[in-house]
């Protein structure tokens, strides 16, 4: 009966619809709106450069360029980095890939619409020429892969060294450098054979060369070089004297004007003494290679003093206003100011190139103002910072610099490594300034409290647990890495590792407070 039932049941409505359709009360629908549904429209997902293609001014062969920033935009929703970006194409040996400490498009990347990631690009061409490559970034956006044109062009002038001269700057007595690349470049129509490499030491007062060829490096001797191409040596400076040192490399080949020269130099230092300057820029010297060059100490500033910064031969210094004012002293050269610009923010803090022949000037925004020779590498004068810039320091080379925050947040530029941060760390006291180690190998950070946070750096003591009359305003390096001194408002120094006491002024009542310090070497 149960069967029964339900098949009448299904003829009775199968009559009904029937009824109804002959009537019109129901309409049958088409059978295409019957199978498909059309969704909401969503936005493609895209990710475009800020640049098609990426070129790079004439390069001589064997260097390496300023690296250039390609910055993505999320668009239209979020889009996932799906690996590391790589180069592709004829020359991929000349171009190199590196990425910020954060926001890089690295693998993993997660980007919401309107999000950014950046790469840096740097060129090196091993020969002759216009170089060319691909950058490939494969990502989840509805255009993946994104590709950006790379191109450079080499040039040879002639046959010879490059660079000419290559100074190591300020190297500790009794320490080694890090290696540096000198190059044999032939700009000659026809291939060339090297017999020999090797080393002239040309100050007549040292005991044993302060220079000397990296074991292993020398890709040189005995090979081949082709017309338009290089090879390339390793070179360390591990100076034996105090004072200027120089040496020449030279190399022997079959080519014209063989033996090809260059000369190399640097400068053996020690712990002689430092500086303090007060924000009236008041100038407080101490120990025996410290000399008084003078001071805004008498002078009425539009704006206080916020730093200071030695020449790298100890024989000068500069201080600087909160308005980028510059006032130099002694052998330093005025090189240009912000002073009559105006400033989106403060300048917080300066710093000298190694050759002492220009500087750089950094804003609480990360803005980054460059003079004489001093490289611009980039900044963060547009980005949105957690917390303000507070502090810069120089690369060894002075091709890069690294900004701090003053929640210890550490921004990378040019051949800067990004070593670590306290970013994601909860601070007792913010940090107040950064130092890098003289070899350029890592960096410490200093909190108002003295606390010192060393990334690939020593750490040799701190503040944090003493009570403090003032707060810590610095940070500076002994030229071995192995020591620092920490300065205060009040000019009290506390030294660590192997820093000298050279005095302070902790006992003096001071007209303005210190704001900073600078080692004389």
């Amino acid at each position: 009966m149960q069967r029964h039932h339900l098949v009448t049941t299904g003829f009775i409505a199968r009559i009904l619809a029937l009824a109804l359709l002959s009537s019109g009360l129901l309409v049958a629908a088409a059978p295409s709106s019957l199978a498909t549904t059309s969704p909401a429209l969503v936005p493609a997902q895209t990710l475009p450069p800020n640049v098609t293609g990426t070129s790079f001014a004439t390069q001589t062969v064997g260097t390496t360029s300023p690296t250039q920033t390609v910055t993505f935009t999320a668009t239209g929703g979020g889009v996932g980095i799906l690996a590391t970006p790589t180069v592709t194409g004829t020359d991929t040996s000349d171009f190199a890939l590196s990425f910020p400490p954060s926001g890089g498009c690295v693998t993993g990347t997660a980007l919401l619409s309107g999000d950014t990631c950046t790469i840096w690009v740097a060129f090196t061409p091993t020969a002759a020429g216009v170089r060319t490559a691909t950058m490939t970034v494969t990502d989840t956006a509805t255009d993946a892969p994104q590709e950006v044109a790379l191109s450079g062009v080499g040039q040879v002038v002639a046959t010879g060294v490059s660079p000419a001269v290559l100074n190591f700057y300020n190297q500790a007595i009794g320490t080694t450098s890090t290696a540096r690349a000198v190059a044999l470049v032939n700009g000659g129509p026809t291939t060339i054979t090297v017999s020999s490499v090797g080393l002239i030491t040309g100050t007549p007062t040292s005991s044993r060369p302060d220079f000397s060829i990296v074991p292993g490096s020398d890709t040189c001797t005995g090979q081949q070089v082709a017309p338009n191409a290089a090879c390339t040596v390793g070179i360390v400076f591990s100076p034996t004297a105090e004072g200027s040192r120089t040496g020449f490399i030279y190399f022997v080949d079959n080519g014209t004007g063989s033996p090809h020269l260059g000369l190399l130099l640097g400068r053996g230092v020690h712990t002689a003494g430092y500086w303090l300057s007060a924000s009236d820029g008041g100038i407080f010297a101490f120990g025996p290679g410290a000399s008084f060059f003078g001071s805004t100490g008498s002078i009425k500033l539009n704006q206080p003093i916020v730093g200071i910064a030695a020449t790298p031969d100890s024989g000068g210094y500069w201080e600087v206003a909160t308005d980028g004012g510059i006032f130099a002293f002694g052998d330093a050269g005025f090189y240009g100011s912000t002073g009559s610009i105006k400033l989106n923010k403060p300048i917080v803090g300066m710093a000298s190139t190694p050759s002492g022949l220009g500087y750089w000037l950094v804003a609480s925004d990360g803005g980054i103002f460059a003079f004489g020779d001093a490289g611009f590498y980039g900044s963060t004068g547009s980005i949105k910072l957690n917390k303000p810039i507070v502090g810069i320091a120089p690369t060894q080379d002075g091709l890069g610099y690294w900004l701090v925050a003053s929640d210890g947040g550490i921004f990378a530029f040019g051949d800067a490594v990004f070593r670590g941060s306290t970013g994601a760390i909860t601070l007792n006291k913010p940090i107040v300034g950064m130092s890098a180690t003289p070899n350029g190998s890592g960096y410490w950070l200093v909190a108002s409290d003295g606390g010192i946070f060393a990334f690939n750096a020593p750490f040799l003591g701190s503040t944090g647990s003493i009570r403090l009359n003032k707060p810590i305003v610095g940070i500076a390096p002994t030229p071995t890495g192995v020591g620092y001194w920490l300065v205060a408002t009040d000019g009290g120094i506390f030294a660590f590792g192997d820093a000298p006491f050279f005095g302070s002024t902790g006992s003096i009542t001071l007209n303005k407070p210190i704001v900073g310090m600078a080692p004389a070497l």
